[in-house]
């Protein structure tokens, strides 16, 4: 059997020494520690996806309104997304008048519009909590009426 120790250069017999002996080792541990980072990279890159899901508005929604005035109890909203704006309409069930939202704003997962009513001005704060469900409430002179929201097939992508 060879001596494993070179006299001349004691450092690296050693290091070779203990390489040897615990290469396998080695190995295993190096197989572990990979496998723990795989995971944990998995991991962080399926919930930052998760997170950047954003909610999307756009499309056709059916709208319930109770305690509203009874000609203004349901109809649609369509949002709408065009040249980095987005859009609203509002048509309520038997008027055909379709009423322009202005001032639409969509920000942390909140929708928010204004249009005029006959002598009136309405604004409209909806909240998305899902791809298909919406609830807010319009704010007019007389009171503040809940509304809820869910997207018809129409206004399914």
């Amino acid at each position: 059997m060879k001596n494993k120790f070179n006299i001349k250069n004691p450092l690296t017999s050693c290091i070779r020494f203990i390489d040897s002996s615990n290469h396998s080792k080695l190995k295993i541990m190096k197989k572990v520690i990979s496998f723990i980072l795989l995971i944990f990279m998995s991991i962080s890159v399926i919930s930052a996806q998760i997170a950047k899901e954003k909610k999307d508005p756009v499309g056709q929604w059916k709208f319930e309104a109770p305690g509203a005035p009874e000609e203004y109890t349901s109809g649609t909203i369509n949002i709408g997304f065009a040249e980095q704006k987005y859009t609203a309409t509002m048509e309520f069930t038997g008027i055909e008048y379709i009423f322009s939202g202005e001032n639409v704003k969509f920000k942390n997962d909140s929708l928010t519009f204004s249009f005029p009513l006959e002598d009136d001005y309405v604004s409209i704060r909806l909240k998305l909590e899902d791809k298909s469900k919406m609830s807010g409430k319009g704010s007019y002179s007389e009171g503040v009426v809940p509304l809820i929201l869910t997207k018809s097939e129409a206004g399914t992508k």
